[in-house]
C-alpha cells in the first residue's frame, strides 16, 4: 500500500500494470527476517548466506539497472518504496526466535516508524485527492495538471 500511495503522489494520472512493488516488499521482508533472526537461521539453515547474498544481489541489480538502463516504463519508485516498506514492516511484525534486548528495541522503533508512515501517507492521500501536481523521480514538481476541468 505504501508504494502504491507514493507512486500515486509522484504520478497521479499514470496507470501501471504489474505487482513488482509487492515482490520487492517480499524481498525487503525477507531481508528483515534474516537480520532479526540471523543467529537462529545461521544455526538451523546451511543456505543462510546464499539467501542473504541473493537478496542483496537483487537489490544491487535493481540499482544498477536504474543507473545504466533507466526506462520510463518501469516504476522504480514503486520498487524502492515497496522494498523499504517490506523491510520496515518485516522488522516491526516478524517474530524474534532468539530474544535479545537490541532486537526488541529495533522492533519497537520500527513499529513506531511503520505506523507513522502509514498514517501520514493515508492522510496525504485522503486530504489531497485529486492531486493537481505531479513530481519527477527526485520529487521535484512537474507541470501543473488539472484533472477536473
Amino acid at each position: 500500500i505504501h508504494s502504491s500511495i507514493i507512486f500515486f503522489i509522484q504520478n497521479p494520472y499514470i496507470s501501471v500494470v504489474g505487482c513488482s512493488n509487492i515482490v520487492f516488499s517480499f524481498i525487503g521482508a525477507h531481508l528483515s527476517n534474516t537480520i532479526l533472526n540471523y543467529d537462529y537461521l545461521s544455526i538451523e539453515h546451511f543456505n543462510y548466506f546464499i539467501s542473504l547474498i541473493l537478496t542483496i544481489s537483487v537489490i544491487l541489480f535493481e540499482v544498477l539497472n536504474y543507473i545504466n538502463n533507466r526506462s520510463d516504463n518501469v516504476a522504480y519508485i514503486g520498487h524502492w518504496i515497496g522494498f523499504l516498506s517490506g523491510f520496515l514492516g518485516g522488522l516491526s511484525l516478524f517474530n524474534i526466535f532468539i530474544k535479545k534486548r537490541y532486537k526488541n528495541t529495533i522492533q519497537i522503533i520500527s513499529r513506531i516508524l511503520y505506523l507513522s508512515l502509514t498514517i501520514i501517507l493515508i492522510y496525504y492521500y485522503i486530504s489531497y485527492y485529486p492531486p493537481t501536481i505531479s513530481y519527477d523521480e527526485f520529487f521535484n514538481k512537474k507541470e501543473t495538471l488539472d484533472c477536473c476541468n
